[in-house]
């Protein structure tokens, strides 16, 4: 029983030197451990209080205040941040908010910042009109309703469109500018015309299609493949 009590005590006095051990040691033996300093708890919250009262006494410290900012007609303070927006319909100009004028055939865009307004689908900006876009034959206008583009089987020219020449051995391109056709593997475009590849023994046409390479090991030599010097056939 002596021996037991002893040991007891010894570790209480091992727990209450070991400030982090209280807890384990109150679950482990059932053994009430003191708090020898009481008042650490209400020291450190002081401490606390001290550091936040300078702080927020100091110039530089960032917090939410109420700062004074001249806000001008048909503004207001912004939600997050300083300064100020203009309100819907207006936008800033010289630090002070102007009305946005939308021309004939446009759109408010319900921005505070640009012209705050586009030109209708189908309509060009001119300044600050909207003029409607002058469409060509066999044309159509873009995706986005701002210029034209050529039919497939036309190309743009000045302003219109021209059907594309597809010569012989030649086919058509999903394109709108350039000549609109390309030869067939195995020709070159010379002018206008698409001209077989005359491919020497020993090669094949390349990854282009409009030219050839030798096979390895032979090289090019003008028009002819050959062999490396010291390379026997």
């Amino acid at each position: 029983m002596v021996a037991r009590q002893g040991t007891l005590n010894s570790t209480s006095t091992s727990c209450a030197n070991h400030q982090m051990q209280r807890a384990w040691c109150s679950t482990k033996f059932n053994i009430k451990v003191p708090f020898p300093n009481m008042k650490q708890p209400l020291n450190f919250s002081f401490l606390i209080l001290i550091i936040f009262t300078s702080l927020t006494t100091t110039p530089g410290f960032v917090i939410a205040q109420n700062i004074s900012v001249d806000i001008p007609e048909n503004a207001q303070a912004k939600n997050f941040g300083s300064g100020w927006e203009c309100d819907p319909g207006y936008r800033a100009a010289n630090n002070s908010c102007v009305a946005i004028k939308v021309p004939e055939n446009a759109y408010s865009t319900n921005t505070t910042y640009g012209r705050g307004w586009k030109c209708s689908w189908g309509y060009l900006r001119a300044d600050d009109t909207c003029i409607v876009i002058e469409i060509p034959a066999n044309a159509y206008l873009n995706s986005h309703g701002d210029r034209w583009e050529c039919d497939r089987g036309y190309r743009a020219e000045r302003e219109g469109c021209i059907m594309v020449k597809i010569p012989t051995n030649g086919y058509l391109l999903h394109t709108s500018y350039g000549p609109g056709w390309k030869c067939n593997r195995g020709y070159r475009a010379i002018r206008e015309r698409c001209v077989a590849l005359n491919v020497p023994k020993f090669a094949h046409i390349d990854f282009s299609g409009d030219d050839w390479e030798c096979n390895r090991p032979y090289r090019k030599q003008q028009d002819r493949c050959e062999l490396p010097r010291g390379r026997i056939k």
